[in-house]
């Protein structure tokens, strides 16, 4: 089984009123969380990261790497939401933005997260001037137990497309210094959370759980973070299975 995993940043220019200093720390949680036994044992040659990439080499890199079996796909930065085409619109660099809808990769198992703005325009708009570990122990790891249990979990779902978005059409997507992007570090943080309360004798079993799951635990999270500002989505498919995002084994 192939997988791949592809993290995009932007979080703008240097020294702008509108920079992102948490789009590093995305990029550095999610690279983190998914070479953990946890987040299914990822291999450096598994992820990919570009850093406000040309929309050229974003087509060529998903070109390139688009006949794995899974694609995990983040997305960390600007963004917005365009009322033309109806989709979200991701922002590479200055002058260049990218139609969400062009990640979407036919034929193979792909997860795409969006943590970035979503406010509603007709056209382009003008540029703008882990939660503390439980006090009991916690199931024992496996690393290479977790990888196998992670890839028997995505053969056993269909070819599908799933999709969360940081935040809800109109609505900013907030960026923290220290946590980083408000749902993406909810995102992991959900994850974390939910191996920490788990009760398992990993020695006989494992446990999964699904994208879909950890969405709705970071929902939350998000919403106490952002005092309801923010209301992240998914799209996903009306049955499951669902791909995996989180393994104890």
């Amino acid at each position: 089984m192939t997988r791949k995993a592809l993290i995009i940043a932007n979080p703008g220019e240097a020294g702008a009123s509108n920079y992102c200093e948490g789009v590093a720390r995305d990029v550095e949680n999610y690279s983190s969380f998914l070479k953990s036994p946890i987040g299914g044992l990822w291999y450096d040659s598994e992820i990919s990261i570009l850093d406000r990439p040309t929309a050229m080499r974003l087509q060529t890199t998903l070109s390139v790497i688009g006949n794995v079996d899974y694609l995990f796909l983040v997305f960390s930065g600007h963004g917005w939401y365009s009322e033309k085409t109806k989709s979200t619109i991701v922002s590479l660099r200055n002058g260049e933005d990218f139609d969400s809808s062009e990640l979407k990769l036919p034929s193979i198992r792909q997860t795409i997260v969006l943590d970035c703005c979503r406010e509603s325009y007709d056209e382009r708009p003008v540029a703008k001037s882990l939660i503390e570990k439980a006090a009991r122990r916690m199931p024992q790891l496996h690393p290479e137990r977790c990888r196998k249990a992670f890839d028997k979990g995505i053969v056993e779902c269909p070819k599908e497309l799933l999709v969360l978005y940081g935040c809800s059409i109109g609505e900013r997507s907030g960026d923290d210094s220290q946590q980083g992007g408000a749902y993406s570090s909810s995102l992991i943080d959900s994850v974390q959370s939910w191996y920490e309360q788990k009760d398992i004798d990993t020695d006989k079993y494992y446990a999964s759980l699904d994208i879909p799951d950890a969405h709705q635990a970071a929902v939350g999270l998000v919403t106490k973070k952002r005092g309801g500002r923010q209301n992240p989505m998914i799209s996903k498919p009306r049955s499951g299975p669902y791909f995996p995002i989180g393994i104890i084994a």
